[in-house]
């Protein structure tokens, strides 16, 4: 299934709890759906970047997510590099 374009008039007015759901549903698609073309590293870094902001993590949550996003790019930069 293709993910549906962000049409960002739809996401004006929105409220914060509506933003945070629709960019993890977003996060979650490049996780197990997205392939190799359709992954958008600056997409994803901005949604991490918007979920800090909108939902901000304890200190010990907020390092683990930074290892997190750094081993994902990891791997992203590992697939790449294999294609």
């Amino acid at each position: 299934m293709e993910y549906r374009e962000y049409d960002m008039e739809k996401l004006n007015g929105k409220t914060n709890k509506q933003l945070i759901e629709a960019a993890k549903e977003r996060l979650q698609w490049y996780t197990l759906e997205a392939t190799d073309e359709e992954f958008d590293e600056e997409e994803v870094d901005a949604l991490v970047e918007l979920l800090n902001k909108l939902e901000p993590l304890e200190v010990a949550e907020e390092q683990a997510s930074e290892v997190a996003l750094e081993r994902f790019r990891s791997y992203a930069e590992m697939r790449e590099a294999e294609a």
